[in-house]
């Protein structure tokens, strides 16, 4: 997957990111910023993007991803997803400025794997059947 940055209305490549770890090691790091595309505008934030697709996954914050995550599946993927996790959370409240409880007990650093694993593939299945 590719991490890209935004500076308001050109795309730049960061790096190369295996997994949300590293994500969350970039985005601790670094202020996001605003990003515009073909006239649309997209949310402050860093941007993940497929190696060979154009569709944009924005995991600057768990909350983004999820509502990102309701467009690009049908309803009754999206509705599974829902169901799949429990509101409230404030695991990487400083990271993400998450607001979802994760109902899987947290790693030592704060994280949670079985969500952030259901998320990406999720997405990686949508991107799989839709291209």
């Amino acid at each position: 997957m590719l991490l890209i940055e935004c500076d308001g209305y050109d795309r730049y490549l960061v790096k190369e990111v295996d997994n949300l770890d590293e994500l969350r090691e970039y985005s601790q790091k670094n202020l996001p910023i605003k990003c515009y595309e073909l006239g649309h505008r997209y949310k402050k934030g860093i941007y993940l993007f497929e190696e060979l697709f154009e569709e944009s996954v924005y995991l600057s914050n768990y909350k983004s991803v999820y509502e990102i995550s309701g467009l690009l599946m049908d309803d009754q993927e999206f509705d599974e997803l829902e169901n799949s996790v429990c509101l409230n959370c404030k695991w990487c409240e400083s990271t993400f400025r998450a607001t979802w409880e994760c109902k899987y007990i947290p790693l030592e650093d704060g994280s949670c794997k079985k969500y952030e694993e259901k998320i990406l593939s999720k997405i990686k299945k949508w991107m799989k059947i839709n291209f």
